[in-house]
C-alpha cells in the first residue's frame, strides 16, 4: 500500500530524533460540557508529560499541570487481548460541532460547524449533519497517517463517567481520500483505517461482535453518508467535488493487530528521550542564532543550514512539542512559531525563491534542487521571505489550497475555549453551507513584529551543543 512508504520514512525520522537525544442550543450544549468537564477533572490519572523542568512544565489556571490525553493515558496488553481500548473523546455522538486534537498543547479545537448537508455522492436523500457516533482517539498509537489513531465508537452516552473510555473493536473500515481533484487513477486516493468499536457499558449493543451486527443496530446508511460527506468537500470554482469514500471493512482482530504492528506506539522511555532530543534540538538552533560569536556568519546562513540539514527532524519535533513556552520563555516560543510556517510550506510543496522575491509553487519550477533552497540568500531576502508568509498563507487559504494557520486561544461560537498556541494544518476541504465560517478565519495574528528580532549579530560556531548532523 501507498501509505507504507510513508510511515516507514517517519519512523526513520522518529528514530533519529529519539536516538538525538444556533445561540440557545449551543449555549445549552456547551453547558453541558463544561458540567461534566469539572467532574472529569476529578476523575482523571495523574498528568505526567507536561511535569518536569521550568522550561517544558505547563500549568493551568488553578496551578495543576495540564493533562495530556494521548500521552498521559495507556492501554494494557490485557484488554488489547480482549479486543479493548482505552480512547479519550474528540467529538460526541450528536456533536454540533467538529474537533480535532493538537498534539502540542493536548488541547480540542474546532475544525468547523456540522451543518445540514446532501449527499455528494448522491446516495444518501436525506439531509446530513451530526454524527451518529462518538470519535475518539486511541492513547499514545500513532496511525499509518503519522497521526493519532482515530476510533469511532457506536452507543456512548453523552454523560462521561471518566476522561478515558473503553471501547470493544468489533471492525475496521477503509477511508480513502482525494487530496487534489480529480483522482483519476486509484493510487491517487491515500486510505487509512479506522477503528470501528462498541461502548462496553452498553448493554444494547452487548452482543455485537462484526460490523455485520452492527449494522443491524444502528443506522448504517447515514453513518456511511456521514463519513464520505462531513469533513469537507473539495471547492473548484463554484463546484463542490467529493474528497471521502468508503471502500471496505475489515474484522476486529485483524484491524486490531493492523494498526499496533503498522503504527507506532510510544513507550515511556521514548517519551522521555524525544522530549529530551527535541529540547535540545530547538536550544541548539536557537543559540546558534541569537549568541554574538567572532565568525562572520549571519542568520540567513544559519537557517540555510538548519534548513538543508534538520529540516525533517524539526518538523516531527514540532508535531509533538511546543519550543519554549508562551509564558515564561516566549522570546524564544515566538522566534520558532515564526520559523514553522516556513518549514510547513516546504512540506505543502511551496519554496521561497530568492531571485524573484516571491513564494512559488515547487511543481512549478524547472530544475528546482531541494538542497540548493535558501542557498546564497541574503539576510534581508530571508526577512522578507518570512515577513510574506502570512499573506502567502491567506492566498492559498483563500484558494482552498492546503494550508497552516496559528491558532491561540480558540474562542468563538463553539469553540473548545482551551490555549493552543499552536500552527494546525489546515486541508481546505469544506462544505456549502460553512463556506462563510472557513472564509472567516484568520491565519495568524501577528503578536510580535520580525524587527523585534535582531540577526545582524554573529552567530556561534557549530558544535557548541551536542547535535548529530
Amino acid at each position: 500500500m501507498n501509505y507504507l512508504t510513508n510511515i516507514c520514512q517517519f519512523i526513520f525520522r522518529l528514530s533519529w530524533i529519539l536516538f538525538f537525544i444556533s445561540c440557545s442550543t449551543e449555549r445549552s450544549y456547551q453547558e453541558d460540557l463544561k458540567e461534566e468537564q469539572n467532574f472529569i477533572e476529578s476523575e482523571k490519572p495523574l498528568a505526567l508529560w507536561f511535569s518536569g523542568p521550568d522550561s517544558f512544565k505547563r500549568l493551568n489556571s488553578e496551578g495543576s499541570v495540564i493533562f495530556h490525553p494521548f500521552y498521559d493515558l495507556k492501554n494494557e496488553e490485557k484488554s488489547l487481548d480482549q479486543l479493548e481500548v482505552n480512547y479519550f473523546v474528540t467529538n460526541e455522538q450528536g456533536s454540533p460541532f467538529y474537533y480535532l486534537f493538537n498534539l502540542q498543547s493536548g488541547q480540542l479545537y474546532k475544525k468547523h460547524q456540522f451543518c445540514s448537508h446532501d449527499d455528494i455522492w448522491k446516495n444518501y436523500s436525506t439531509s446530513i449533519k451530526s454524527p451518529n457516533f462518538t470519535i475518539g482517539l486511541v492513547p499514545r498509537l500513532l496511525g499509518l497517517n503519522k497521526r493519532p489513531q482515530e476510533l469511532w465508537v457506536f452507543g456512548k452516552s453523552r454523560k462521561y463517567e471518566s476522561i478515558d473510555h473503553k471501547a470493544r473493536i468489533v471492525g475496521g473500515v477503509i477511508i480513502q481520500r482525494c487530496e487534489s481533484y480529480p483522482c483519476k487513477e486509484t493510487g491517487e486516493w491515500k486510505s487509512r483505517l479506522v477503528l470501528l468499536g462498541v461502548d462496553t457499558n452498553n448493554s444494547t449493543l452487548k452482543d455485537v461482535d462484526s460490523v455485520e451486527t452492527l449494522k443491524k443496530k444502528v443506522d448504517w446508511d447515514y453513518f456511511e453518508a456521514f463519513v464520505q460527506n462531513a469533513w469537507g468537500h473539495s471547492h473548484i470554482g463554484r463546484t463542490f467535488y467529493p474528497v471521502h469514500r468508503v471502500t471496505n471493512y475489515i474484522d476486529g482482530k485483524k484491524s486490531l493487530d493492523y494498526v499496533y504492528k503498522k503504527g507506532h506506539l510510544f513507550t515511556d522511555d521514548e517519551l522521555s528521550r524525544m522530549k529530551t532530543s527535541c529540547s535540545k534540538l530547538y536550544a541548539h538552533f536557537y543559540e546558534q542564532s541569537f549568541v554574538k560569536e567572532q565568525k562572520n556568519k549571519d542568520f540567513s546562513e544559519v537557517f540555510y543550514q538548519f534548513f538543508r540539514d534538520h529540516k525533517n527532524h524539526y518538523k516531527t519535533c514540532y508535531r509533538y512539542i511546543a519550543p519554549g513556552k508562551v509564558v515564561g520563555n516566549s522570546k524564544m516560543f515566538w522566534f520558532f512559531n515564526f520559523l514553522t510556517p516556513v518549514i510547513y510550506l516546504d512540506e505543502l510543496g511551496h519554496y521561497y525563491d530568492c531571485y524573484r522575491k516571491a513564494w512559488l509553487r515547487k511543481d512549478e519550477a524547472k530544475n528546482l534542487k531541494e538542497k540548493e533552497i535558501w542557498r546564497g540568500c541574503s539576510l534581508k531576502e530571508v526577512k522578507k521571505a518570512f515577513t510574506s508568509v502570512s499573506a502567502y498563507l491567506q492566498t492559498l487559504a483563500g484558494t482552498f489550497h492546503p494550508h497552516t494557520r496559528f491558532i491561540e486561544y480558540d474562542n468563538g461560537v463553539g469553540g473548545s475555549h482551551q490555549k493552543v498556541f499552536s500552527w494546525v494544518f489546515d486541508d481546505a476541504k469544506v462544505m456549502q453551507c460553512n463556506l462563510n465560517e472557513y472564509s472567516a478565519r484568520d491565519i495568524y495574528l501577528n503578536k510580535l513584529d520580525w524587527d523585534h528580532f535582531d540577526f545582524s549579530q554573529k552567530m556561534i560556531k557549530d558544535g557548541e551543543f551536542e547535535v548529530i548532523r
